[in-house]
């Protein structure tokens, strides 16, 4: 999308429709559940607004979910260092100017580096601000963390304090978030799921003798180790993977990496890496069509990775889909979903677990479509964000009756 300052930006002649102000430096596109939460405020009667930044690579071609109360608008990121500095002042100035112009409501923050055009914001257009972290920073504030970094934590702990709400996905990330910032603000869990509508179609068990396993995130060492690709060689001829996704930043050259090791065993035609799919409707449909979900963590070093369950919205969009699950065999991720009877767990980290549990879902597919079903139902009852965001809806609208 261009961002020309105002292109397409359209303000309201009137009150009619409250206004939400979504700022983020990066593309709200790589986190659906900001739109699920604008689509859900939409409903309401909220008309709300993305400013961002092009995503990096090749999430740059993912397509921003279509409502009439959403619109989008991204600024071209480029450069490194310096250069990507100077776009980060231009896209303060850019917001700025959008902001006064179309003199938003609510200003809804949903990443560290927005934090400190947040304050600004709301001390120049005196509004009410929501902030939700997706992603934990890093602990600590010590030097070797940079300027730019110590300042941005310092005004999310500023924020914080200011703020009518603030979102995290979990308890675990909640403990750690107000034990960092130290504020009495209002702090609300909503796990990062999908929409209730995108789990009403029911999957039905596949017409074929191919056992499809399916992966769609981000292609790094971490979410889907190499064990899985040495899971797959042990595994019967007919057992195929499905990789759907794209490299982030600190994973360039992983997804070659991966192709490299599938031909090093023999296993070109029976891994099928799709890269991008940017319609989210598509994509679900893909997840629909396979059999289980691969939903693994293979490192727990830092505080995202040990308090991913509940994060993770893709193990949620599995089972929207109807899919059971393969997660890792770590106490929050076997509470959550193993438990409940929605999947197994392996060790992300061994070839044999990995390939162990896959086999039983190959050779029991009529248990794995039940325990899909049952994940299936739970989306539609409560694992939906319109019920994980509801106290933050109904903190909004009892702010602006």
């Amino acid at each position: 999308m261009s961002w020309g300052p105002l292109a397409g930006i359209v303000r309201p002649g009137h009150r009619s429709r409250k206004r939400i102000l979504y700022i983020q430096f990066t593309d709200p596109a790589c986190y659906p559940v900001l739109f699920n939460s604008a689509r859900a405020l939409s409903g309401m009667g909220w008309k709300a607004l993305f400013l961002g930044v092009t995503a990096w690579g090749d999430a740059s071609v993912l397509r921003h979910p279509q409502d009439p109360g959403v619109t989008a608008r991204l600024m071209s990121l480029s450069g490194i260092g310096v250069m990507q500095k100077s776009r980060y002042l231009l896209y303060c100035a850019w917001v700025s100017m959008v902001a006064l112009y179309w003199c938003p409501d609510c200003v809804y923050v949903s990443d560290l580096w927005a934090c400190p055009l947040a304050i600004f914001l709301k001390n120049l257009l005196h509004v009410r601000v929501v902030y939700q972290e997706l992603d934990s920073p890093p602990a600590g504030e010590g030097s070797n963390l940079g300027v730019a970094l110590r300042f941005c934590l310092a005004a999310r702990r500023r924020l914080a304090a200011q703020a009518e709400a603030c979102v995290l996905p979990n308890e675990g990330r909640a403990l750690a978030f107000s034990q960092a910032v130290g504020t009495d603000a209002p702090v609300v869990t909503a796990m990062n799921c999908p929409l209730r509508d995108e789990g009403s179609v029911a999957r039905r068990a596949a017409d074929r003798p191919e056992f499809r396993i399916t992966y769609h995130g981000s292609l790094n060492p971490t979410r889907l180790p190499l064990s899985v690709v040495h899971a797959l060689a042990v595994l019967p001829e007919e057992t195929t993977l499905q990789l759907i996704g794209y490299e982030n930043v600190g994973a360039a050259g992983y997804a070659q990496l991966l192709r490299r090791r599938m031909l090093d065993l023999g296993l070109g035609d029976r891994v099928r890496v799709m890269g991008v799919v940017p319609e989210r409707n598509a994509l679900l449909g893909l997840c629909r069509d396979s059999d289980v979900g691969l939903a693994l963590m293979a490192s727990e070093d830092d505080l995202n990775e040990r308090t991913m369950a509940g994060a993770s919205q893709k193990v949620f969009e599995y089972l929207a889909c109807g899919l059971p699950v393969l997660v890792s065999d770590s106490d929050f991720w076997r509470e959550l979903f193993v438990e409940p009877g929605f999947g197994l767990c392996c060790d992300p980290s061994d070839p044999e677990s990995i390939a162990d549990k896959l086999l039983w879902f190959a050779t029991h597919r009529e248990e794995g479509l039940r325990m899909g079903e049952l994940g299936r139902t739970r989306v539609l009852a409560d694992w939906n964000y319109e019920a994980q965001f509801g106290g933050v809806l109904e903190l909004l609208e009892s702010r602006y009756r």
